[in-house]
């Protein structure tokens, strides 16, 4: 039963997400404002319908699509983990024990130190360079096809290994304590 509920309700926002994809290329400018700004707010539910559009005939249509799924994976980069301030530094993600071959996390390991030349290099506490690395890996993932879900997951197993990492030299940790108090380190 709910298999079919959700079935029905994944076809209803693919059903409207295609309906706004059909206004970007309308003669209206307005109209065609008003559905980028609507399939922006759909967020993952209009990811198929974009992508299915991203070769489309109507070049304004194309151009949206683009720019549209741009955003999207752009926001990748503004996550963070669980109770943390900041990104986790990109050097430490660290792959799942029998993580499979191939695996986006163990391919995004293995090039780390390409993300960190993209942020400008190795620098010094606290490592910002690190931190805007770790960005642009999220948003690589999610063009990758990577979930919320997903991209949620290994920053929150990212951030677990640098608090052990900092504990253990006592350097401070960039979380939060789950307290109420967002100003606290």
């Amino acid at each position: 039963m709910f298999a079919a509920l959700l079935a029905i309700a994944l076809a209803v926002f693919d059903a409207v997400a295609e309906a706004h994809v059909a206004g970007l290329g309308s003669e209206d400018f307005a109209t065609r404002q008003r559905a980028s700004a609507a399939l922006l707010a759909m967020g993952d539910a209009a990811l198929p319908a974009l992508r299915r559009h991203e070769r489309d005939e109507d070049a304004e249509v194309r151009h949206r699509v683009e720019a549209l799924l741009e955003a999207y994976h752009g926001r990748a980069g503004d996550m963070l983990p669980d109770g943390w301030k900041v990104l986790p530094w990109v050097d430490s993600i660290v792959p799942a024990p029998n993580e499979p071959e191939p695996s986006p996390a163990l391919s995004a390991y293995r090039h780390w130190g390409d993300y960190l030349a993209l942020a400008g290099g190795a620098d010094v506490p606290p490592w910002p360079n690190y931190r805007a690395a770790t960005r642009i890996m999220l948003c690589d993932l999610s063009r990758a096809g990577w979930s919320r879900d997903q991209l949620k997951a290994l920053l929150n197993r990212m951030a677990a290994w640098e608090k052990v990492w900092c504990e253990r030299r006592n350097y401070p940790v960039p979380y939060v304590e789950l307290t109420g108090d967002k100003d606290r380190p």
